[in-house]
């Protein structure tokens, strides 16, 4: 099933540590920027090109250990960057019980909150973030035992004016 999130930058990475000890070694692999207004997460633009996303996370996760989380940058139709937070919407066909969504949820995963406005919609968080890849997470969950349900990356975007 194809989704808007399914184009990722291949050189393009959300970073998020747990300590800024690392950040020389994170600065050694590419350009480093902060992303405004959220602690501890930077932009990775890799220096030297990777085959693909999957390559490129995998070589950021090997360089830096499980001391940071790596997230691949989406793109938007139009090519702007959609950066990761780490959590993940999913929105079932009508609101489920606590019941039946403990049963759906997929090992490793947690429920993070409740849309009080969309009954049916929930946020999750990965239990180790640090150890899969978001796009498989998303993938796994759009298929998850059956039922029918829209997934989306929490991102945050830039905009600007023309």
């Amino acid at each position: 099933m194809s989704s808007p999130t399914d184009r990722i930058s291949a050189n393009e990475f959300v970073v998020k540590c747990r300590s800024v000890s690392s950040l020389p070694e994170l600065k050694r692999l590419g350009e480093v920027n902060p992303i405004p207004g959220q602690a501890n997460t930077y932009l990775m633009r890799l220096t030297r090109p990777v085959a693909d996303a999957r390559s490129g996370w995998k070589k950021l996760r090997k360089a830096l250990g499980t001391s940071w989380q790596v997230l691949p940058v989406f793109l938007s139709d139009d090519d702007q960057p959609k950066y990761p937070v780490g959590t993940v919407q999913v929105r079932f066909s009508k609101p489920p019980s606590d019941a039946q969504l403990r049963s759906w949820l997929p090992a490793g995963l947690r429920v993070k909150s409740r849309n009080e406005y969309v009954p049916a919609q929930v946020e999750l968080e990965p239990s180790k973030p640090d150890e899969e890849y978001l796009p498989d997470l998303l993938s796994k969950l759009r298929t998850t035992s059956g039922e029918e349900v829209t997934v989306w990356p929490d991102t945050l975007q830039q905009f600007r004016r023309s």
